[in-house]
């Protein structure tokens, strides 16, 4: 006999984003061009003197954060990644009856400093385990009002970039018909850094 069909409540509420995405890079539909020029730059980035930190330039939906999550599985990485939904930290010490709040340009600059030093990439000869290795992907920037908030991320992201020895994929969706305003880009990033051998901008488009 025919066996009845039993449908999961977590199958009935997932996204449908997220019931359909891309399980390997071979389903994505971003350029395959592309696809192998961003996990050549991830593979490159763990061997010393190599950028760390990339900038994937394109239009929402076009499949940059699909294509990282893709290529971080195949390539054994763990991602690390910041948001800003998570970034509110409320404390209760039991000494004090206010309760603090870290802001999310403050949770933002702790994410940073506590994972800009990670896995030391050995020589190519030496075993290395693929468990020590991160990618960090930073989707979302924590929302900042007023020119010192916007001051303090930009000088965060510049000390980062120019510090970290973790890759990093930095995804980037302002843009108006698939491209970006340099000045948007430099408004995170010191162009004196933005511009050198530290940071790779890349565009991607399906």
């Amino acid at each position: 006999r025919a066996r009845s069909m039993r449908h999961s409540p977590l199958q009935d509420t997932a996204l449908w984003v997220e019931k359909y995405a891309p399980s390997k890079s071979a389903d994505l539909v971003v350029a395959p061009k592309k696809v192998r020029e961003a996990q050549a730059w991830i593979e490159e980035a763990f061997i010393p003197g190599h950028s760390k930190f990339i900038v994937l330039v394109g239009s929402p939906g076009v499949g940059k954060s699909a294509m990282v999550q893709c290529l971080a599985k195949e390539l054994k990485l763990q991602v690390i990644e910041w948001s800003e939904s998570f970034s509110g930290t409320w404390q209760t010490p039991s000494f004090q009856s206010s309760i603090s709040y870290e802001s999310p340009i403050s949770s933002f600059e702790t994410f940073l400093q506590q994972n800009a030093i990670g896995y030391q990439a050995l020589p190519l000869r030496e075993e290395r385990s693929s468990r020590n290795r991160s990618l960090l992907v930073i989707q979302d920037l924590p929302y900042c009002h007023g020119v010192e908030a916007q001051s303090r991320l930009r000088e965060a992201l510049t000390n980062f970039v120019q510090a970290s020895d973790v890759p990093t994929v930095l995804i980037f969706s302002d843009v108006v018909e698939g491209k970006h305003r340099p000045s948007d880009l430099e408004q995170l990033i010191d162009a004196r850094v933005l511009y050198s051998q530290f940071v790779r901008i890349m565009t991607v488009a399906g």
